[in-house]
């Protein structure tokens, strides 16, 4: 409204002149303005009083000065006067007193200049009151306001990170911030000369306060933290020196490397970096290293090398390395030395050291294999030679070191020559539909052992080298063992004629070229009944042969059809007599012709057989002969005997 009030203007007895002046916002004064004021001194006036504040508001904390002037406008003297000076809140609690007991001489005019400690007291408008006592009463001579403020800024300090400290990114800055007085409004924090961010408080922890994660640059920074109360008081804490190291330490290694195999000492040279390193350590096989040490010790080693910064940034290095000063030795382990076997190749198998590289050569094969890690290695099909052959093996280790040359012997001796075989007499003609009787035997008369051999068994029409039926099976033959099998072959499928039963085995050549080898092979027919008869079993020696000599035909001797011979009339027949006792032997044999009408015609020899109790000798052949003779346009010859004795005195042939 443009009007102002002044209280309390001290006067003094007599004419008082009061001027003014006005200054407005430009800076334009006015006046000043002048009123004429007299105070008139009489006999019994009272005392006055007037209060001067040092300001309308005092910082809490600072003392209240506050101006006195007491008069006595009288021109005779008052007695002795009571005062009082009181402070009183905005709930009228009374916060200080002063008090003052004087007498006054006529017209004496008494200032003075009182003070109170505002320290305890709290923000509020204060009422100062002058008070003098009268009739036992007190007695208000003057009244001013004045308003305690707070001027104390907030204590504000950084917490974290510390000064000098070396962090990661992002940054979290975290401060405290108190003031006694007023409420804390605002804490920001600053980094170098950035923006102002706002901290907040953090729950459960009184008067701190903490930012959110900062991304800062990698490198040195300065941070401060400023706080401002309610009462618009504003402090700034002092600056903390940082840096951001966001960089692991950088190892290197010199003089190895991870995975090195070697045959020489070597120096390992470690180098560690970092702008703010904290620890290091240098392990070789878990025990302390120091960088340059040579190492000369053989075996597997390893060097650990492990580093961190102030920041916690943290490097690790570990390489694997081992020195080898030993030769590699090859040790066979399949064949065994020594072995005869019956095939052109084998697979050759032995250790060394691991991961060595094996040379191996053997009558102009050349091979070259890893070994694996546990140092086995194997060498499929190693070619051989008919006879004895001289594997020839070295190894090279990964370090460099070569071994000497071992060798391991064998002998290759061709399956084809070390299996033979036989087939036992099978009837001579078949009804259709019967299954054929077959026993069949193979012996293996070499020194090697022979493996699953493929047999077979082939029933072949005559004139032809295709199969109408067969049978097969693999063998496994030690040396110097036999293997016997009687099967029946099913001939239900078969058409009526003339077959040749063929026993074959699938046998290398001394070539290591793979076929299928003819061992024996025995006549017979399949034939409608009412054809060309069959004699019962035993037919041909039932009433010729007596006494011990038929011991050796009375397992069921059986007809077989038969052919000319060399554009002859006479014919062939096919069987097997076993002879189990050695010694002196006399056998009685008749030959016997049967014609297609059924007539028999005898032609009987005697020979003597001496078979000697010692195997390993091959006696002179023994050979008789039987030979019948007929015309051969009304007549078919069907049966020549002839006596041969077997390798190994344990059967005889007959032809």
């Amino acid at each position: 409204s443009g009007r102002a009030r002044f209280a309390s203007v001290p006067l003094i007895p007599g004419d008082n002149a009061i001027n003014a002046t006005a200054t407005d916002a430009a800076g334009n004064t006015g006046g000043p303005v002048a009123i004429s004021v007299h105070v008139e001194s009489g006999t019994g006036a009272e005392l006055l009083g007037s209060l001067q504040p040092a300001s309308d508001e005092v910082a809490h904390g600072s003392p209240l000065q506050i101006g006195l002037r007491l008069e006595n406008p009288d021109a005779n003297a008052l007695p002795q006067q009571n005062l009082r000076m009181r402070v009183l809140d905005s709930s009228l609690q009374v916060l200080g007193t002063w008090n003052l007991q004087r007498a006054f001489a006529a017209n004496e005019i008494y200032t003075d200049t009182v003070e109170f400690d505002t320290t305890t007291w709290p923000l509020s408008a204060l009422n100062l009151q002058l008070e003098v006592e009268r009739a036992g009463n007190w007695v208000n001579l003057d009244t001013r306001m004045v308003t305690l403020v707070d001027r104390t800024p907030p204590i504000v300090a950084v917490l974290a990170p510390a000064d000098a400290a070396v962090l990661r990114g992002p940054l979290t800055v975290r401060a405290s911030a108190s003031d006694v007085l007023s409420p804390i409004d605002l804490v920001e924090t600053r980094i170098d000369q950035g923006d102002w961010i706002p901290l907040s408080a953090v729950s459960g922890a009184d008067g701190e306060f903490e930012s959110v994660p900062v991304a800062v640059d990698e490198g040195d920074h300065v941070l401060v933290v400023r706080a401002r109360d309610s009462a618009a008081n504003e402090s700034t804490s002092a600056s903390v020196a940082i840096a951001i190291d966001m960089t692991d330490p950088l190892i290197t290694i010199a003089g190895v490397a991870d995975g090195d195999v070697l045959n020489q000492n070597v120096t390992p040279v470690i180098s560690i970096s970092d702008a703010h390193l904290a620890n290091s350590t240098i392990r070789l096989d878990g025990q302390p290293f120091v960088s340059g040490t040579p190492v000369d010790s053989g075996g597997v080693h390893n060097l650990d090398v492990d580093a961190d910064d102030l920041a916690g940034n943290a490097s690790a290095a570990h390489i694997r390395f081992t020195l080898d000063f030993d030769a590699p030795l090859v040790v066979f382990t399949s064949p065994a030395s020594g072995s005869v076997l019956p095939e052109p190749s084998v697979e050759v198998t032995g250790t060394t050291e691991a991961s060595a590289l094996v040379h191996l050569g053997n009558a102009g094969f050349v091979a070259e294999v890893q070994a694996d890690g546990n140092g086995v290695f194997s060498v499929p099909a190693v070619t051989l030679v008919a006879g004895d052959n001289a594997i020839v093996a070295h190894a090279v280790d990964p370090a460099g070191n070569q071994g000497p040359d071992t060798t391991l012997n064998i002998r290759y001796e061709p399956a084809a020559s070390m299996l033979t075989g036989s087939l036992e007499s099978v009837p001579p003609s078949m009804p259709p539909g019967s299954d054929l009787p077959v026993r069949y035997g193979l012996a293996n008369i070499g020194v090697g052992d022979l493996s699953d051999i493929p047999v077979r068994l082939e029933l072949r029409p005559d004139g032809s080298g295709t199969p109408a039926a067969q049978y097969d099976r693999n063998v496994d033959l030690a040396a110097g063992t036999t293997f016997e099998e009687s099967i029946d072959m099913p001939t239900s499928t078969l058409a009526i004629g003339d077959y040749q039963l063929v026993l074959l085995a699938y046998l290398a050549n001394g070539q290591g070229q793979s076929d299928w080898v003819s061992l024996a092979s025995r006549s017979t027919a399949i034939r409608t009944p009412g054809c060309a008869g069959r004699g019962p079993p035993d037919r041909i020696f039932a009433d010729t042969f007596d006494g011990d000599a038929d011991a050796i035909f009375r397992d069921g001797f059986e007809w077989f059809a038969s052919t000319g011979v060399d554009g002859s009339d006479a014919a062939s027949l096919a069987g097997i007599m076993k002879l189990t006792l050695p010694g002196p032997l006399q056998v009685s044999t008749r030959g016997v012709l049967r014609l297609l009408d059924d007539r028999l015609i005898r032609r009987s020899v005697q020979m003597a057989l001496h078979l000697p109790a010692e195997k390993g000798r091959q006696p002179p052949a023994i050979a008789t002969a039987v030979r019948a003779s007929a015309d051969a346009r009304t007549h078919k010859p069907e049966l020549l005997a002839l006596l041969v004795p077997r390798p190994g005195y344990s059967a005889m042939e007959m032809h």
